[in-house]
């Protein structure tokens, strides 16, 4: 919305000293030409003033939308975007489904590489698994470690294939002094009446059995999976 204002304001500046020096051009009075001149100066203070707030508003609200150290979506526009998307899913009758991940024991990572290693490797890993998402899914950092991937117009066989091919990829991702870093995945897809806590809890749940189970593996929900 306010790159859209920005947008605007631009072009009215642009016709408006347009119009400016076809006055100035057409006047021969010198005090009319000053009077102008500092009317239009006036004019563009106030111009300036109204850029520089909506320029400040708009980075506090993009902020406040994304995580600052991995510039992915935080929990709370996370939930915002879910709940878009499930009143979307109802009304088209489409797919919608989830994954939730916890890295596992990362706390290792930070006790034995420092925490500034630690941030890196979170960096890294939300990089590398950009690569594995397509333009319409929506990734955020919903908690220290932990992360969600909402995946419109996907069903949950095609979720599970997403999230093992991220499960892998972060596999790959380099820590150091022996450690690796491997995930736990927990998938979900929409259902009847469902709310965003509702898909919340059962990726959480089934993202539970994978570390019950021995961690860096991806579990789906089903009735069978009860915390």
């Amino acid at each position: 919305m306010f790159k859209t204002i920005k947008k605007h304001i631009k072009l009215f500046l642009f016709i408006f000293l347009i119009l400016i020096l076809n006055i100035l051009f057409n006047y021969t009075n010198q005090f009319q030409i000053i009077e102008i001149i500092y009317q239009v100066l006036s004019f563009l203070t106030i111009i300036g003033i109204a850029i520089y707030y909506v320029n400040k508003f708009d980075n506090v609200t993009l902020k406040s939308f994304t995580c600052p150290l991995t510039k992915i979506y935080t929990r709370n526009k996370y939930f915002n975007i879910m709940e878009i998307e499930i009143k979307r899913s109802e009304r088209t009758n489409g797919n919608l489904s989830a994954i939730f991940f916890d890295i596992d024991n990362f706390a290792s990572i930070n006790t034995k590489l420092g925490h500034y290693t630690g941030d890196r490797v979170l960096i890294d890993m939300v990089n590398s698994i950009k690569e594995c998402l397509r333009s319409y899914d929506i990734f955020a950092r919903v908690g220290g470690e932990e992360f969600s991937v909402l995946m419109p117009e996907t069903d949950v066989n095609e979720a599970y294939l997403i999230a093992e091919r991220i499960r892998k990829h972060v596999n790959t991702i380099k820590v150091g002094k022996g450690l690796e870093l491997t995930i736990s995945i927990g998938v979900t897809t929409l259902k009847q009446e469902d709310t965003p806590l509702d898909i919340y809890k059962r990726m959480d749940d089934a993202m539970y059995v994978s570390k019950n189970k021995g961690k860096n593996q991806t579990t789906i929900w089903d009735n069978s999976v009860v915390k």
